[in-house]
């Protein structure tokens, strides 16, 4: 069964509230240039133009260590949608009644219903709105109550870019045009090896950096001293070790031991590469960007990528969006029209991997 969509369906919601699952998971400092903030904007001023009142709903840190407030976003949100929005703490019994056009619930992993996918607890989120509406595509892939549940209490449908996230992903995994290259940075191989044992029979070339090259040199004897890796994870790689298709770092910037970022000649080699690709996807930074001298790696990438205008490109993780920030003439996001910019990293891994995300899945059932 297809997912419903709300561009398709709004007639029928005119002057009625909507539930609206979005993702404002993003660290102090970080919420007035949200990429994931962006993306849900079409959304929102799409439901505002057609007189709908919207509860406006999220996470942000994980629960039981670190949740913050969405309080900050009050103001973000004012200034963004040119319109007064409310903040409230508790759920409330109701806002139907209510004069706000929006109003901005506090972060939702206060409440242990949450992550638990509690049915009662989804249903007093549902008790809320008319209908739902999940614009969280970084959340897909958790089965929580105001992603997956409460859509047995509303009708539901994908937002506009949740609509863009899931046709650009099924473009990939429908076919791809070679030569296809798939890049993997970031802390961990783990994570990603269902892409690759999904994707594998039809890459021509994987281009690694991080944790996941580390891990692969490990695999083939080569010492990486205090370097991340995860060595639990060398016997069910060996089968790609040997593999033509893979490219490993010729060269590194190292500090105590550590290697920190790929080196000038494994750029040019990745660079080659990326120019001559026709599908790219990429996600995981190829070192600790944050920091200024082992940034190259990860910034070089990014202009190789960006400079190929000629692929079909598919870009996830937010690290990897992060480090958006080390290309000047990048603003606000605005990429090349053949990139594809994921606002999911575990989403955008899992689906590709052809793994079920509940809160995909949950939309196609739940009408």
């Amino acid at each position: 069964m297809p997912i419903k969509y709300i561009e398709d369906n709004i007639r029928e919601y005119e002057g009625k509230t909507c539930f609206l699952r979005i993702d404002l998971n993003e660290e102090k400092g970080e919420g007035e240039k949200s990429y994931r903030l962006k993306t849900a904007l079409p959304t929102i001023n799409f439901l505002l133009e057609n007189k709908v009142k919207i509860l406006i709903a999220s996470h942000r840190g994980r629960y039981g260590k670190n949740p913050l407030s969405l309080k900050p976003f009050q103001k973000i949100l004012e200034e963004k949608l040119d319109t007064p929005v409310k903040f409230i703490k508790e759920i409330p019994k109701d806002i139907k009644g209510t004069e706000e056009k929006v109003t901005l619930l506090e972060n939702l992993r206060f409440h242990k219903g949450e992550e638990k996918n509690d049915s009662k607890f989804a249903k007093k989120l549902a008790s809320l709105a008319d209908f739902y509406i999940n614009e969280a595509f970084p959340v897909t892939h958790r089965k929580n109550a105001s992603v997956a549940k409460i859509t047995r209490f509303l009708p539901s449908f994908g937002g506009l870019h949740l609509k863009k996230e899931v046709n650009n992903l099924d473009k990939i995994k429908e076919s791809v045009e070679p030569p296809f290259t798939l890049i993997l940075g970031g802390a961990k191989i783990s994570d990603k090896l269902g892409v690759l044992d999904n994707l594998w029979e039809k890459i021509d070339n994987l281009a690694l950096g991080g944790g996941p090259a580390n891990t692969f040199l490990e695999a083939k004897g080569i010492n990486t001293g205090e370097s991340i890796k995860e060595k639990e994870m060398i016997k069910k790689i060996k089968k790609y070790v040997d593999s033509e298709k893979v490219n490993l770092p010729d060269d590194f910037k190292k500090e105590n031991g550590q290697i920190l970022d790929i080196g000038k000649e494994t750029i040019k080699k990745y660079s080659e590469i990326i120019k001559n690709s026709k599908t790219i996807i990429w996600n995981g930074p190829m070192g600790l960007f944050e920091k200024e001298e082992f940034s190259e790696g990860t910034k070089e990438i990014w202009q190789a990528v960006i400079g190929n205008k000629e692929s079909r490109t598919v870009i996830g993780g937010g690290e990897t969006a992060s480090a958006l920030k080390l290309i000047p003439k990048i603003n606000n996001y605005e990429l090349p029209e053949n990139i594809f910019l994921s606002t999911g990293g575990g989403a955008m891994l899992a689906y590709l991997a052809n793994k079920k995300l509940p809160g995909i899945e949950y939309l196609k059932k739940h009408e």
